[in-house]
């Protein structure tokens, strides 16, 4: 398989445990994704593998999220579904949630999402020219709010409040990947 990958990664100024609190709460996602208002803990485990969830965006729509691979403290990878099927318009669609200890008081969190469009070549095109930005806009969005929500502990309200945090998201380079 042939997927790209894009990673963000952010500073979040409080200690690694309790960055790891929250990375961990399974069920907080719409606290700091922009777009998503809700999120729905299915039957079976609320965290860990095999941990699944759905998240809805504010037309009601809904994503699977499975989370995959679990290490605890440090981070998980979700498979991104709808139902039995990928994520619309990907053959393959995963995220990734990774944390580490810079120092006492601060904790660097990387996020990534690992993808691969249907369609050979022009799948590939696609990839470069439109998913990738657009993923790549998404993850700041989503480091961003994730920052001003575990900084605050606060629920951002506005799109403004978690936006002053974009300049401090970086995108990490990373080539495709062949898995």
């Amino acid at each position: 398989m042939n997927s790209e990958r894009v990673t963000v990664e952010v500073v979040v100024d409080i200690p690694p445990a309790q960055a790891w609190s929250f990375m961990s709460d399974f069920s907080i996602a719409h606290k700091y994704v922009p777009g998503i208002v809700k999120t729905e803990i299915l039957e079976g485990p609320a965290t860990g593998v095999d941990a699944h969830r759905l998240v809805f965006d504010k037309s009601g729509k809904a994503i699977d999220e499975t989370i995959i691979h679990w290490i605890e403290n440090t981070g998980f990878n979700i498979r991104l579904h709808q139902g039995n099927k990928p994520l619309i318009p990907f053959k393959y669609a995963q995220f990734n949630y990774h944390m580490s200890k810079l120092d006492d008081e601060s904790t660097l969190v990387q996020l990534a999402m690992i993808f691969e469009a249907p369609w050979g070549l022009i799948g590939r095109v696609l990839n470069r020219l439109l998913f990738r930005p657009l993923i790549e806009k998404r993850l700041i969005g989503v480091a961003a709010g994730l920052k001003f929500f575990y900084e605050s502990a606060d629920e951002f309200k506005s799109k403004e409040e978690s936006d002053r945090f974009k300049p401090e998201v970086k995108v990490v380079k990373t080539p495709s990947l062949d898995i």
